[in-house]
């Protein structure tokens, strides 16, 4: 056996626990870095911050489904132009993102939503959605053009849920 220096056994202890960490059941969500988990958690106040746990959990559901459950494309996905309206004063407009950041972490509801955050890295996030990859808001007075050809699945809160064809 290798005798590796005391050092090195603690980092790469960390660096499993924090990659790999404890999964249960069906796990689709790794624990995610940092910034990604901020960029999570903001997308989630800005687009349903008002809507409580189970509007932050689907936008979640949203967001994984669109990236095929992996982790690693989150924030591209969350970052892509005109995908998420929260973020097209930063993806569009120019607004630093963390100017957006900073406002979403004084939400009432930001413990929460890095709380959910947190509860998909560990696998106990389900998809109610039913495979949703788009919503939007019921209050537009006109459907959005691009989700009449899709397939309505739920209505959470203020949000139609759609899944592509």
């Amino acid at each position: 056996m290798t005798n590796y220096p005391m050092k090195k056994i603690k980092f790469l202890s960390l660096f499993a626990l924090m990659f790999f960490g404890s999964f249960k059941g069906q796990n689709f969500c790794a624990r995610l870095f940092s910034r990604q988990s901020e960029i999570v958690s903001t997308l989630l106040i800005l687009e349903a911050g008002g809507e409580g746990k189970i509007g932050m959990e689907a936008v979640l559901n949203v967001l994984n489904n669109r990236a095929k459950g992996d982790v690693e494309r989150w924030e591209r996905e969350a970052l892509r132009k005109r995908q998420f309206s929260a973020f097209n004063r930063h993806t569009i407009h120019g607004l630093p993102l963390y100017v957006l950041i900073n406002k979403a972490k004084r939400h009432e509801k930001w413990d929460l939503a890095t709380q959910i955050v947190f509860d998909c890295s560990r696998g106990e996030l389900k998809d109610f959605t039913h495979g949703s990859d788009h919503y939007y808001a019921t209050w537009v007075k006109r459907i959005p053009y691009w989700a009449k050809s899709m397939d309505k699945t739920i209505k959470i809160g203020n949000h139609q849920f759609l899944k592509s064809n």
